[in-house]
């Protein structure tokens, strides 16, 4: 820190004199010491916004994980439920008891099948056969409407019933050989 220069009898009489913080105390009878000084050393401001800025990006991380898992979580217990309704629902695995689950779910109680199952008619066969959340149905029929039509062809149905199979035997699987 550089003082003003100091002239006259505070310089010794010698002229112009710009004391340094060390030589301070030569020319200054008192020797005070500025109650404007830091005491210690400064922060550092690009360290301050390089934590505050990793910090932010932890808690975003954390917080998307903490979704993602959410979501999975709905997801799983969704088709879970889902399968222990077509379970109850279906004599064996064959083809034809899954057209006929199918027909069952399309056709519902007005007998008005389209060969499509629609949103309505899903959710009126998944609330007489499972106790589901509004959040669960949402994510299971995300999941079993592959194309975005708001409509389930058999095809689509057939293979979330496949996919919702093979989790299952994983998961037996896994069970076994743990």
């Amino acid at each position: 820190m550089q003082t003003s220069c100091l002239t006259g009898d505070f310089a010794g009489g010698v002229g112009t004199v710009c004391p340094t913080d060390e030589s301070f105390c030569d020319i200054d009878p008192n020797c005070s010491i500025s109650p404007y000084q830091r005491e210690g050393p400064a922060l550092d401001a690009a360290k301050v916004a390089w934590f505050t800025a990793a910090g932010f990006f932890l808690l975003i991380g954390a917080l998307v994980f903490y979704f993602i898992s959410a979501i999975r979580n709905v997801r799983a217990s969704a088709k879970a439920k889902f399968a222990r309704a077509m379970a109850t629902s279906m004599e064996s695995e064959s083809a034809d008891e899954l057209l006929k689950l199918f027909k069952e779910i399309d056709f519902g109680k007005d007998e008005s099948g389209d060969g499509l199952v629609s949103r309505d008619e899903l959710q009126a066969y998944v609330d007489a056969n499972s106790g589901m959340s509004t959040k669960e149905f949402d994510a299971l029929f995300k999941s079993i409407d592959t194309d975005g039509s708001a409509q389930i062809d058999f095809m689509e149905f057939c293979a979330f019933y496949g996919a919702m199979k093979r989790t299952t035997r994983k998961e037996a699987f896994a069970d076994d050989t743990a």
